[in-house]
């Protein structure tokens, strides 16, 4: 079922860290206060204090999860990414997701051979996907920054 959702809404909570062995997804929100949220949905995360860049993420199926006691968890090496802290207040806001669309994506490959059916794999698994300049992405044997 699609939210009808037509404005910024905004929820404030303190945020929570997690390490990639317990969940592999970068963000995990928890789903009793997060239902207004549907797979697909794009999230704009910032501290309320301080002047760190925004965090854009995808919502997934397994980014609303019920085993978060916390409001919000995000991977550790994304909040050091992102100067975000253990247990400050952050701002989550649905964007829409046009305006966040990236039309071209510049990717700098050393190092390793590339076949044309790796580079099609590649980038199939990009299309749709929430990519953060800075932070590595892995697909198969490539890993791309």
């Amino acid at each position: 079922t699609q939210s009808t959702w037509e404005g910024p809404l905004v929820v404030e909570a303190k945020l929570a860290l997690h390490e990639p062995d317990w969940s592999a997804e970068q963000v995990v929100l928890n789903c009793k206060i997060f239902d207004f949220l549907d797979v697909g949905d794009v999230l704009q995360i910032q501290a309320v204090e301080g002047d760190s860049p925004p965090l854009l993420h995808q919502v997934t199926q397994n980014t609303l999860s019920n085993k978060l006691v916390a409001h919000i968890s995000v991977e550790r090496s994304l909040c050091t990414h992102f100067s975000l802290k253990y247990q400050c207040t952050v701002k989550i806001q649905k964007v829409q997701r046009e305006s966040v669309i990236a039309e071209m994506v510049h990717l700098t490959l050393k190092d390793q051979f590339f076949s044309r059916g790796d580079i099609w794999l590649l980038k199939l698994s990009l299309i749709h996907q929430c990519l953060i300049k800075g932070l590595p992405r892995h697909h198969g044997k490539i890993r791309v920054h």
